[in-house]
Order: structure tokens, then C-alpha cells, then sequence
């Protein structure tokens, strides 16, 4: 691995990191192709710096709608290392197709900052496990 490389994934991200537009790349606990019924599935996400508030939207599959909640910067000891992490906290409530859905979810920023991995958890107790990407530049959906 490159000098450049290492340097690129030991990196600290800040929390505006988690602001724009993140890809559904995976919904492993729904069957395959329920992805697909969106042309784009996507979340935008916007971080407030000075209170570390974020809000957004989504599309994914046939469900559609709004998230609101916060982000937590940890700390955690590797190799003796202390390393920041950034994770997000939010409740959502949108329609899947005439449904109304709701509930809370939880997330992790990688290492490398491109991929946010977590779980959603549905009121009525479905949870479902998902993988976004970050998207560069602008997307349409």
C-alpha cells in the first residue's frame, strides 16, 4: 500500500463528511431484486456542523421518505491508537407503496469514509441490515 493510500484511510473525517448524497448498495435481509424497483435507491444526508444534527431523505425499493437525528463522534483504542469513529442515529418515517412505515436506525462510518453500514428497525420490529455508498459528484434519481 502506497504512502498516499495509508494516509487516505488512517484519516480522521468530520462530521460535514457525512453530508450528500449515499447510494443502497445492499439490503442483504430483502430479497434481491427489491432494490431494483427504484431506478436510483438512494439517502441524502445534510449535517448541521455546530450541533451535529442531520436530516435527509430516501428511496430505496418501493419505500420513499424523511430521517432526522444526530451524529456521535467515539473514540476507541486500536493498536494503541485512539481513532475517532463517526456513527448516526436517526429515526425515519415514510410510505412503502401506500403503508405508512417508521421507526430508527443506526449507522458507522468506515475507515476509508466511504461506506456507511448499519441497520434499520422497523416499528412492528422488522430490522433490516444496509450497506450505502458514498456517490461523488451529483446523481439524479
Amino acid at each position: 500500500m502506497s504512502k498516499r493510500n495509508a494516509a487516505k484511510k488512517g484519516r480522521q473525517f468530520k462530521a460535514s463528511h457525512l453530508s450528500g448524497r449515499w447510494r443502497v448498495a445492499k439490503m442483504p435481509d430483502l430479497v434481491e431484486d427489491y432494490l431494483s424497483e427504484t431506478k436510483n435507491p438512494h439517502v441524502n444526508l445534510s449535517v448541521k456542523s455546530k450541533n451535529l444534527s442531520l436530516s435527509g431523505d430516501y428511496e430505496f425499493g418501493l419505500q420513499s421518505g424523511v430521517l432526522n437525528g444526530e451524529v456521535i463522534q467515539d473514540e476507541r483504542e486500536v493498536d494503541g491508537t485512539k481513532k475517532k469513529t463517526l456513527r448516526i442515529l436517526f429515526s425515519f418515517e415514510g410510505n412503502d407503496e401506500m403503508d405508512e412505515v417508521n421507526g430508527y436506525g443506526e449507522a458507522t462510518l468506515s475507515e476509508d469514509g466511504r461506506t456507511l453500514t448499519g441497520r434499520l428497525n422497523y416499528d412492528g420490529c422488522d430490522r433490516y441490515r444496509f450497506v450505502w455508498r458514498r456517490l461523488r459528484g451529483k446523481s439524479k434519481s
